[in-house]
């Protein structure tokens, strides 16, 4: 069931909407970091949710070490949340 939800939202996400997430996460995202994440979680989403956490390595060096590390964190928080 969530991860037809998912599904369905995906086409919704654009690039304001990643960055006004990150925002209220406490990281600034740069518009290119927005969009690179946007486009990987389009493509990655169904890895990230059937917990392949390896799939992140992609965007090591797309995107500051800050944001990268800040993504990371935020996929073992949601994990915890809404995949156990």
């Amino acid at each position: 069931m969530l991860e037809s939800l998912i599904a369905s939202y995906l086409p919704l996400i654009n690039e304001d909407v990643v960055c006004e997430y990150a925002k209220k996460q406490g990281t600034e995202l740069t518009r290119e970091e927005a969009r690179l994440i946007t486009l990987f979680l389009k493509t990655h989403w169904r890895e990230l949710y059937h917990q392949d956490r390896s799939c992140l390595e992609l965007l090591r060096g797309k995107v500051r070490e800050d944001t990268f590390q800040s993504i990371c964190l935020l996929y073992e928080k949601m994990k915890q949340i809404y995949l156990q």
